[in-house]
């Protein structure tokens, strides 16, 4: 409520309307009564008819509120809305303030817009450009897939015209393997070799082949290589021939690790002797390991 709406009403609290007073429009002894009645009674009824004493409280208590001043010949009268006295120096400001952060946020807007519109052209170069390049390839492609084709028809063309030879080629023959013929024959007759088995087997194939024993000095160092060779040989075996079905990899893994505990490739298997043995030492326990095959196999 306008301050001045506020005194009018407390004033109105205490004194009576002018029909309590004698009148609607006329018999006030005060100074501003030509004023107050010379207005239109339908436009201000009884009721709102600023007394005297009314109008000079009312513009005692507005000079002291900084409101702009009415003059005495002027009627008080209170209107609905609101008024306005001038122009606010802190809205002005406000306002102000207002209209430069819009501006910046609207020149930000129309930079970020330019800089996207920059970004969609230089991609779309870059586009049309790698479509060329690419288009360029499946050409390149195509020519020498074409040159291709046509050297092909010329040869096939050259080889129809050529005459056919008369001469029929050699029968191919396919036979087993002879096994003795890589050793070469010797001098007096064989002696019989009680041969079962494939351990056995290799044993009588390196005294026959002449071939020395091969000695270890250090098995330990040959091992864990030997047994990864082994048994990636051995896993890719199992996977081809199906020997490994319905096992799984720990499974497939402890049989070959069984199976090269036996194998000939395990270099515990072979013969070791000490890293520091002399020739003859190495000698003799080859000619001992000969020795040993030999009357195992009956030789």
């Amino acid at each position: 409520m306008h301050p001045a709406q506020r005194i009018l009403e407390l004033w109105r609290n205490v004194i009576p309307p002018p029909e309590s007073r004698g009148g609607k429009c006329g018999g006030y002894n005060d100074p501003a009564k030509d004023v107050i009645t010379a207005l239109p009674l339908q436009t201000f009824p009884s009721q709102n008819i600023i007394s005297a004493i009314e109008f000079e409280a009312i513009y005692i208590h507005l000079s002291h509120l900084n409101i702009p001043p009415i003059t005495k010949t002027q009627p008080f009268i209170i209107m609905a809305g609101k008024k306005n006295f001038g122009e606010n120096g802190k809205k002005v400001s406000g306002n102000a303030q207002k209209a430069e952060a819009a501006a910046a946020k609207a020149a930000l807007a129309q930079q970020s817009q330019a800089k996207v519109e920059e970004e969609d052209w230089g991609r779309g170069a870059k586009n049309s450009s790698k479509k060329d390049a690419e288009a360029a390839k499946k050409l390149e492609l195509a020519r020498k897939k074409a040159e291709k084709e046509a050297l092909l028809a010329e040869e096939e063309k050259s080889l129809k015209s050529a005459p056919k030879s008369s001469k029929a080629a050699p029968k191919k023959t396919s036979r087993g393997l002879d096994l003795a013929q890589l050793d070469d024959a010797p001098s007096g007759p064989a002696k019989s070799l009680n041969a079962t088995g494939i351990d056995n087997a290799l044993d009588a194939l390196t005294l026959t082949s002449g071939t020395d024993a091969k000695v270890e000095k250090h098995p330990e160092r040959r091992y864990k290589a030997a047994y990864a060779a082994f048994e990636e040989r051995r896993l890719a075996e199992m996977e081809e021939d199906g020997s490994g079905a319905g096992l799984r990899q720990n499974q497939k893994k402890e049989r070959i690790r069984k199976e090269f505990e036996k194998s000939p490739e395990n270099p515990f298997n072979n013969v070791s002797v000490a890293y520091d043995a002399t020739k003859e030492e190495v000698a003799a326990i080859k000619e001992a390991e000969k020795k040993k095959i030999e009357d195992r196999l009956g030789r």
